[in-house]
């Protein structure tokens, strides 16, 4: 290929010397939160090697920071202060305020990142290291020397950091949610679960615990809580922020069928029993069963409405049929009894049936 481009007088070029190394400049920058160090190298960069894979979405992204950083007190000198104040003279902030600041913008940075198509996965991930390290230092601020404590609690050290929020499970579900995006699942799995065990019917934990499993290839784990979380309240579930590759493909595959938010999150249980996704199933409790079959009395009566909560009460009441299912498969029930629920089911959805019962 080469030498036909020669035989016709045409260059072959590649990047122009340097241009990695200014490049890998940016990425050090992004990584410590010097967005406008990282917007002059990107821009140094793009005057040698206007066509750089990468730069010019890059430097969007560093764009969107500064002007984050402009907007809110969140950049290296306002970590390093340790006052809780804003080094521009602003309000101050206390570290729990900080930290969902930072959590925030990084959901709208995750949003803004996937409309571009050749951002680098290094820059992104460089991005996420100062970010959510970032948050982690205002979640478990403790007062003073809070720069220094950034690269250890990023990580998983930083003394106090769970200790603080012992008793707070939506501060351990954002500790959490922070080390499983630094790559820390240990330490994030230790948060989740004790945020389970303060508020065991919360779908984001559980959602959250379900993914970190997941990304440890705890499969059996993984789907015994995604089933939970789903079935608790699918709307709570973030499938934006889920990384697992078990989850991700089902969503892709429901997408393609048509299905779109936040419908998309009521038909994850059903799809997910139906392929045989989520195929680890527990007993339930004798407390869990009679709120079960309230549930069903219920959204049986709702799946006439027009409008979201007759779409919703569909896929609810499908799901809740597959439970009821399970449970009299599990406690060794009549098959009279599973028989009866399969023709509910073949009366709520036909097409659901007969994926389910082939």
């Amino acid at each position: 290929m080469r030498g036909e481009h020669a035989r016709h007088g045409k260059a072959v070029q590649g990047p122009s010397p340097g241009a990695h190394e200014i490049f890998d400049t940016v990425c050090h920058a992004l990584r410590q939160g010097m967005f406008a160090e990282a917007i002059d190298a990107l821009e140094h960069l793009l005057e040698r090697d206007v066509e750089f894979p990468g730069a010019a979405s890059t430097l969007r992204c560093a764009a969107f920071w500064r002007e984050q950083q402009d907007q809110g007190p969140a950049g290296p000198a306002f970590l390093q202060t340790g006052n809780g104040k804003d080094p521009r003279g602003g309000e101050a902030l206390d570290g729990f305020e900080r930290g969902e600041q930072l959590m925030g913008q990084w959901r709208l940075f995750q949003v803004f990142a996937a409309r571009l198509a050749d951002v680098p996965e290094r820059c992104l991930f460089a991005i996420k290291q100062f970010v959510l390290s970032s948050a982690l230092v205002s979640y478990g601020a403790g007062g003073s020397e809070e720069g220094d404590r950034q690269g250890e609690l990023a990580r998983g050290g930083g003394p106090g950091t769970e200790a603080d929020a012992a008793d707070d499970p939506y501060l351990l579900l954002q500790l959490g949610r922070c080390f499983k995006g630094l790559g820390n699942y240990e330490r994030a799995i230790e948060c989740l679960e004790r945020a389970n065990r303060l508020a065991r019917e919360d779908a984001r934990v559980l959602a959250e615990l379900a993914d970190c499993y997941s990304l440890v290839n705890e499969s059996r784990a993984a789907k015994v809580f995604f089933r939970e979380a789903f079935y608790v309240d699918p709307q709570a579930v973030d499938l934006s922020g889920l990384e697992s590759p078990l989850v991700n493909r089902l969503a892709v595959r429901l997408r393609q069928k048509g299905y779109v938010e936040p419908l998309l999150n009521e038909w994850m249980p059903v799809y997910g029993t139906v392929w045989g996704v989520f195929n680890v199933k527990r007993e339930m409790k004798p407390l869990e069963f009679g709120k079960l079959k309230q549930a069903i009395y219920r959204l049986e009566r709702e799946r006439g409405l027009t409008g979201p909560d007759g779409e919703r009460a569909v896929p609810r009441l499908i799901n809740r049929y597959f439970w009821l299912i399970d449970h009299y498969l599990t406690t060794g029930e009549p098959r009279d009894r599973v028989e009866e629920v399969l023709q509910k089911l073949k009366e709520t959805d036909a097409a659901v049936h007969a994926e389910y019962t082939r």
